[in-house]
């Protein structure tokens, strides 16, 4: 892996959304988990962090696409919190989804204290 994709780049995750109804970004903690998990993944084996990589922005997809056919998570935030698997890995995107956007929290495994991201809300 050759690092981070540059910003704005088609490759990152918040900046491809191609065909997305909603804008996204990601709070300066999930964008280091992200990197964190993508860096231990091909560090396992050669392609599979850029593997979870194109998973993890398949899920950017489907919440700026249809966040409300996302699960709810139940907690008192501001806005409505939600949450979509992150396929072929145990992990789950959550988001806030706010009136025009997608606030990515956490990439959070699914064995990690399950609200360990909520101060971020």
């Amino acid at each position: 892996m050759n690092g981070p994709p540059e910003e704005g780049s088609a490759d990152r995750p918040d900046g491809g959304g191609a065909g997305a109804d909603l804008s996204h970004r990601f709070r300066a903690e999930a964008e280091a988990e992200l990197l964190e998990i993508t860096a231990w993944y091909e560090g396992e084996r050669a392609g599979l962090g850029w593997a979870f990589f194109d998973a993890v922005r398949a899920a950017v997809v489907r919440a700026t696409e249809a966040p409300s056919a996302c699960a709810r998570v139940p907690v008192r935030a501001p806005c409505t919190v939600r949450w979509t698997p992150v396929r072929r890995f145990p992990y789950r995107l959550v988001f806030l989804h706010e009136a025009d956007e997608v606030v990515v929290l956490a990439i959070a495994h699914h064995r990690r204290h399950p609200r360990y991201w909520l101060d971020r809300a």
